[in-house]
């Protein structure tokens, strides 16, 4: 299994090409800063992966996926974050009570659980949009379609 993965994703692996690329694309003397930085980070991570016993894969490729494992979880939070500021903003503009926030939030949380985390359809995003709009005043429904078809339109 990591042999194949350091076969499918060895050039993510190889972190000196991309730094080179992304250093020919600086003015040379920041480049030259730059090329410093990210050697001294991975003499850094090297050195604590020799401190921790060598995996199948090596000691520095087993750091080069500890890296990719930890950007790809930074992008994860990134990702949920922004949504999560999105929701908030939406639910203040509503001006919903706390029982109808409450009730919102566990419909949405149970419609994300459900899809399992995938991108939904267009008619379950549908349901979900139907599901949160009984527990809305008119005027919240109404406001919520506008945020909604603002957010379209955006």
């Amino acid at each position: 299994v990591f042999s194949e993965f350091a076969k499918t994703f060895g050039g993510l692996l190889d972190h000196r090409a991309l730094a080179d690329s992304i250093a020919q694309t600086l003015p040379m003397d920041k480049a030259k800063q730059y090329r410093a930085i990210v050697d001294e980070y991975w003499a850094a991570l090297e050195a604590n992966a020799e401190s921790a016993p060598a995996g199948p894969m090596g000691r520095r490729q087993g750091a080069a996926v500890q890296v990719m494992g930890q950007e790809i979880k930074r992008s994860f939070e990134r990702v949920v974050g922004q949504g999560r500021e999105r929701l908030d903003a939406m639910l203040a503009e509503l001006q919903l009570t706390p029982e109808q926030e409450a009730k919102i939030r566990t419909t949405i949380m149970d419609a994300y659980l459900q899809a399992q985390g995938k991108e939904q359809s267009r008619m379950q995003r549908l349901k979900l949009f139907r599901q949160i709009a009984e527990d809305l005043t008119p005027e919240q429904r109404s406001r919520l379609r506008e945020l909604v078809q603002t957010q379209r339109a955006g």
